[in-house]
């Protein structure tokens, strides 16, 4: 008998080191509502969000990443060029958990294939 752990797919939320978990403990609430796992890991970089959610996604064994900065969110897909996000949410702006919960339901849905929840607040590249 061979014993061996199995990688869970998840959908990867990247952050730059400044971060604090408290700041995307509503995204997390998002993609768990949809019943699809994640994983959270803090990427020491001077890359912006975009970047770090493409990078997310392509590491992603479900296609879909998030990444986070101190001024924004995005969340990203595989399949799309790295400048060509979905949804980016700028925190320059007050943002409320509930936007933030949004983007992370829309993460899951994105795997599930559901239509997205929209919102007048994330700003789109396409």
């Amino acid at each position: 008998m061979s014993i061996y752990a199995q990688k869970k797919p998840t959908i990867n939320i990247w952050l730059d080191d400044k971060i604090d978990e408290k700041d995307i403990q509503e995204i997390c609430y998002g993609i768990e509502e949809e019943g699809i796992p994640f994983s959270v890991a803090y990427k020491s970089s001077n890359h912006n969000a975009v970047t770090l959610s493409y990078q997310a996604a392509l590491e992603s064994d479900l296609l879909v990443g998030i990444g986070g900065t101190a001024t924004e969110f995005v969340l990203h897909y595989k399949h799309l060029p790295t400048e060509r996000f979905l949804y980016r949410l700028n925190r320059k702006q007050e943002t409320t958990p509930r936007e933030l919960r949004i983007l992370g339901s829309n993460a899951a849905k994105l795997v599930k294939g559901e239509p997205f929840i929209v919102s007048s607040v994330f700003e789109k590249s396409f």
